[in-house]
């Protein structure tokens, strides 16, 4: 997945704006699958197929049009593979919760914590996060890694 750096640089730019993740373009390569599947000799430097676009996260993730999304290839390489079940059922537990945070279904930890700053009882809308909101984000952090909040 090479990339002129850059379009990485703008790429990183983006990604520190506020729901960068819903709201932004990234730039990213048109072709992920090279045209010689098998390829065995080492790539070029530069080839045909090095064009890149702006996509969204979730089209770069879930897939569009003629960009088949890393998500789909993961599957289709499991399927290759013959990824029995049990592994199966496993990986397929964390690509389907990228796939949702990258369609925005669910919330990126950044707007989890903003969200959550700001409807805090104690929150003044003053930019001032007191030690209250602290202590009760912490635990509301604790709570989710442990599994007892969803």
């Amino acid at each position: 997945f090479l990339l002129p750096l850059s379009k990485v640089d703008e790429n990183m730019e983006r990604a520190h704006r506020i729901n960068a993740v819903n709201s932004e373009k990234f730039w990213f390569r048109s072709e992920v699958v090279p045209g010689d599947f098998c390829q065995l000799s080492p790539r070029p430097s530069k080839t045909a197929n090095d064009e890149s676009e702006e996509m969204t996260i979730s089209e770069i993730v879930n897939g569009r049009g003629n960009f088949p999304g890393l998500i789909p290839l993961c599957y289709a390489y499991l399927d290759h593979i013959q990824c029995d079940s049990l592994s199966f059922a496993r990986i397929d537990k964390y690509l389907t919760f990228i796939k949702r945070r990258a369609s925005g279904d669910l919330l990126t930890p950044a707007a989890f914590m903003r969200k959550f700053v700001q409807e805090h009882p104690e929150y003044k809308k003053d930019s001032v996060v007191t030690q209250g909101i602290a202590y009760d984000l912490l635990r509301a952090c604790d709570e989710i890694g442990r599994g007892a909040r969803a």
